[in-house]
């Protein structure tokens, strides 16, 4: 069973996980800018969705280590689509408010 998080703490968190793509379109800075708001973006997660959200970060690391640039290993990476999947399904069903 998932936990639950206050409403405002959720849509919180889903916004951050929205706002991180457009860093990323961004590239340079705000790549770097997503990367750390991934790392933040734990703090308004349960934690059985802790390991999905490192998954992210991770790879917004990667992506911020060359400087915004995207390969298809990044769009295509089985573990990075799971991990945004899992938040996405939890944004849409448990932070209903």
């Amino acid at each position: 069973m998932r936990s639950r998080v206050r409403s405002g703490v959720a849509s919180s968190a889903a916004a951050s996980f929205t706002n991180l793509v457009q860093g990323v379109l961004e590239g340079g800075e705000g790549v770097r800018r997503s990367q750390k708001a991934a790392e933040q973006l734990k703090d308004g997660l349960p934690p059985e969705l802790q390991d999905d959200a490192q998954v992210i970060a991770d790879k917004f690391g990667e992506i911020a280590a060359r400087d915004g640039q995207l390969t298809d290993a990044d769009v295509n990476d089985p573990a990075y689509a799971a991990a945004t999947a899992a938040l996405a399904a939890y944004f849409a069903e448990d932070c209903k408010g």
